[in-house]
């Protein structure tokens, strides 16, 4: 029980249906996070700069695999669906299906990495959560880059695919290793 979903559940709730809505609860506002950090964005091409990985990996990390994997899940049918809740103006699934389809297919990945490691008690030290992020944040960028290898080519794919991204995924990295300890120390 090492993260905040589950400490906040055994102490607040006995009863399963109310587990079910916390839970619920949870992936919908994250949903909305992610959407909400989709919008403070660097368009660049084919690919904009976003804060959405800060969002996936925090839900995971915060939360854990479950609920970080279910807001990114639920963020996703929402795009399906037409909402605007992409970087971008455009929505629905041709763009989901675009060049960012690796990106969404990493975020699902890093999410489980992140929240499993987070569920495993490696995120209470700054250290340990930058290595976790850091390491998830490749989970995102490597599936982008390799959807995008067979419109561009390995070298386009990896200095407009990978490239552009590594500094402000530092950024993030280093927020999450300040944040996420001190959410996960907070309560004990």
């Amino acid at each position: 029980m090492n993260v905040l979903a589950d400490r906040i559940q055994s102490k607040t709730y006995n009863n399963n249906k109310l587990k079910f809505i916390f839970t619920t609860s949870i992936i919908i506002f994250g949903s909305l996070l992610i959407a909400l950090s989709a919008k403070i964005s660097l368009p660049l091409w084919p690919v904009s700069i976003s804060m959405q990985s800060f969002a996936v990996l925090f839900l995971a990390m915060a939360f854990g695999p479950r609920i970080g994997v279910g807001a990114v899940l639920a963020y996703l049918a929402q795009a399906a669906m037409g909402f605007p809740v992409l970087s971008g103006t455009m929505s629905g699934l041709p763009v989901l299906l675009g060049p960012t389809a690796g990106y969404f297919l990493g975020f699902i990945v890093a999410a489980g990495f992140a929240g499993m490691m987070a569920n495993k008690g490696h995120c209470v030290s700054w250290i340990k959560t930058f290595v976790i992020a850091l390491l998830a944040s490749f989970l995102i960028l490597i599936p982008g880059a390799l959807l995008l290898m067979p419109s561009m080519g390995i070298e386009d794919a990896f200095v407009l695919g990978i490239m552009p991204f590594l500094f402000g995924d530092l950024l993030k990295t280093l927020m999450l290793a300040v944040v996420i300890p001190l959410l996960h120390q907070s309560d004990k």
